[in-house]
């Protein structure tokens, strides 16, 4: 169930990758075999990322090709939803799946690295993250020309007047607050994107 609705990745001893193998069979994404680099397993998963969302937009492509031998398929628009917490998500993925192409990041670090490498129409950005909060993370994409004009809506749950403000300094398209009701974020997500 979980490899239909996210990636999945295993991260462990060679040991540890060939129990969860044989025991759970080939369900996983990609297998990260330790000692690694923190650095090299990020690159791989930005890869996978990138790779899963061709791949995924590929089928998408084929699949109304065949529903429609006479329209042409367009690609759909690339969103990346920036949260520290893996069930935000799998729920905003699968609640955009089909009308859009998700990537999602748990960091800032990883959030900032997947757009150095890939155009994205649109980011969903939580406020409170691990490494640097939200804010931090939209200056600097403001700061980087390919990523200047990246429409950016924070997803969070910070309601305190000063963080609400230093939010909205920055100039991002939206600020929605937690927990986000599927048809109020494609409303907005439309209203941004079109």
């Amino acid at each position: 169930y979980i490899s239909k609705i996210c990636l999945f990745v295993i991260v462990g001893s060679p040991n540890q990758c060939n129990k969860f193998q044989k025991t759970a069979g080939d369900i996983a994404d990609i297998v990260l075999v330790k000692p690694m680099t923190a650095s090299t397993i990020q690159d791989k998963l930005i890869s996978l990322m990138s790779v899963n969302s061709q791949k995924e937009q590929g089928i998408k492509m084929l699949e109304a090709e065949s529903d429609a031998q006479d329209t042409p398929a367009v690609p759909h628009k690339h969103i990346l939803v920036v949260d520290d917490d893996p069930v935000i998500l799998r729920v905003i993925k699968r609640d955009l799946d089909g009308e859009y192409d998700v990537a999602t990041a748990i960091n800032g670090k990883l959030a900032l690295n997947f757009l150095s490498k890939k155009k994205t129409d649109l980011v969903l950005l939580d406020y409170n993250l691990p490494d640097e909060d939200g804010p931090s993370i939209l200056q600097k994409m403001r700061d980087n020309p390919a990523t200047a004009n990246t429409p950016v809506v924070f997803l969070t749950g910070a309601t305190e007047r000063e963080k609400i403000q230093k939010a909205l300094s920055l100039k991002p398209q939206g600020y929605m607050l937690k927990p986000i009701e599927r048809d109020k974020l494609i409303s907005v997500i439309k209203g941004i994107l079109g």
